[in-house]
């Protein structure tokens, strides 16, 4: 692959974790008793597997499936009103990505996942989590070398031939301005960029731009870019926006959990590449379309464009 693997999609899902056990005849919890619960990543998705309830700080944890990847653990406790209520105490297990992913550490720190790359006529990889030091009031560079290992720069000056750009990590006041962390890891093979942009819509569910018609036969949507030509203005809320294939929105969750592309009123950034979509795959004959999900109260954003980037398998 170039430069790394592609964009990891992190798929927002609603698990349950109520006050039955995980036994073969499910036990309902009693006061003073608990049960642990593993949080797992399969190849269809998030999972949840529980173990057998037993009383509190004697509750063995569940054996995780070899094609299976654990993200957390979380103890279960008996709960009087009988809605389960987790806790960040309840919580074990520090996340562990792939594809070298990167995230802030603490203090003047970043901490890269493990993942493996082909760049520069090698094939490069890193095997544990590697906390990388940073340099304060910069843009924090963070680059792997041809032997695998990794070091930091404050400029895009290349460390080496076939050093291999990852990430950019800004720093200010002895921490990581997390907001503003840059994912700079690139594609294997072609990217196809779908666009659809125009003059913001009036209301809220009207449509925005042309719709586009798939003609690939598959493409791996990676990541969404949206941005605004303005803020617009306005005293509160944002410029946000659905995405639908084939007349359904790729963010089924967002009544509960809003992750849509979205600039708030009083941005000074105005591109978003946070949003979170559950659609992945697009195929030929979809058809991809955006609407207006919400504007800024007393704002009127010019034009809106969005960037679907998109992996060729």
């Amino acid at each position: 692959m170039a430069g790394c693997a592609p964009y990891a999609i992190d798929i927002t899902a609603d698990l349950q974790l109520d006050q039955n056990d995980g036994a073969g005849a499910p036990a309902a919890l009693a006061a003073g008793e608990a049960y642990e619960a593993a949080i797992l990543l399969t190849t269809t998705g998030a999972t949840v597997l529980k173990g057998v309830k037993a009383a509190i700080g004697s509750t063995v944890k569940p054996t995780v499936p070899a094609d299976a990847k654990l993200r957390r653990w979380v103890t279960v406790e008996y709960d009087a009103g009988g809605t389960s209520i987790i806790a960040a105490g309840d919580l074990a297990g520090d996340e562990l990505n792939d594809r070298l992913y990167a995230r802030a550490g603490a203090g003047l720190e970043a901490l890269v996942d493990p993942g493996d790359a082909l760049y520069g006529g090698t094939w490069r990889f890193w095997g544990r989590r590697n906390p990388l030091v940073l340099t304060d009031a910069a843009d924090n560079y963070l680059w792997e070398l041809a032997n695998g290992n990794w070091t930091v720069t404050t400029d895009l000056t290349p460390p080496d031939t076939t050093s291999m750009i990852t990430w950019r990590f800004p720093t200010a006041g002895g921490v990581v301005t997390e907001a503003d962390i840059e994912d700079l890891r690139t594609y294997l093979g072609k990217t196809e960029i779908l666009r659809i942009g125009g003059p913001l819509p009036t209301n809220v569910g009207d449509p925005l731009g042309d719709d586009l018609v798939v003609e690939h036969l598959e493409l791996h949507w990676e990541l969404t870019a949206f941005r605004v030509a303005d803020n617009g203005g306005g005293t509160a809320g944002a410029t946000a926006v659905d995405i639908l294939v084939n007349g359904v929105t790729a963010y089924p969750n967002s009544a509960t959990e809003d992750n849509r592309p979205s600039v708030a009123f009083d941005a000074a950034a105005l591109v978003d590449r946070d949003s979170v979509h559950a659609t992945t795959i697009l195929r030929r004959g979809d058809v991809v379309s955006a609407q207006l999900a919400a504007r800024p109260t007393g704002g009127d954003p010019a034009r809106v464009e969005i960037l679907l980037v998109c992996r060729v398998p």
